[in-house]
């Protein structure tokens, strides 16, 4: 599986949340129900533990936090050998505009405004 398809595999997805843990457990829900094997909160280093991670894909999430936070956290995923790609996981307008690699990694980014309740 790549970045862009587990992009569009949670973008099938409506979330119900109020905060990046309950969004987490939606995004739990929705690979477990496909079948498709991820271990949450892995440690990357010391100061690095994306939300998930799917195979060598780092699955961030985020529903606040400045865009350079954010940028600066998923720079640093991709300067890990095991991290092939990152998908960013997001509510806020202001996450979008990412680059589409880091590292020589893809870059993705999954938006959830269409998909919140």
């Amino acid at each position: 599986m790549t970045a862009t398809d587990l992009r569009a595999l949670l973008l099938r997805y409506r979330y119900a949340y109020t905060d990046e843990k309950r969004l987490q457990d939606g995004i739990e829900s929705a690979l477990f129900t496909n079948g498709v094997s991820f271990q949450r909160e892995v440690r990357l280093s010391a100061t690095d533990r994306p939300a998930s991670m799917v195979g060598n894909i780092a699955v961030e999430v985020k529903v606040k936090g400045s865009h350079s936070d954010v940028l600066r956290q998923i720079q640093r995923y991709a300067q890990h050998d095991q991290v092939t790609g990152i998908v960013l996981v997001t509510s806020k307008a202001c996450h979008r505009a990412m680059p589409n690699t880091l590292n020589g990694k893809p870059v993705v980014v999954a938006s959830l405004m269409e998909n919140f309740f």
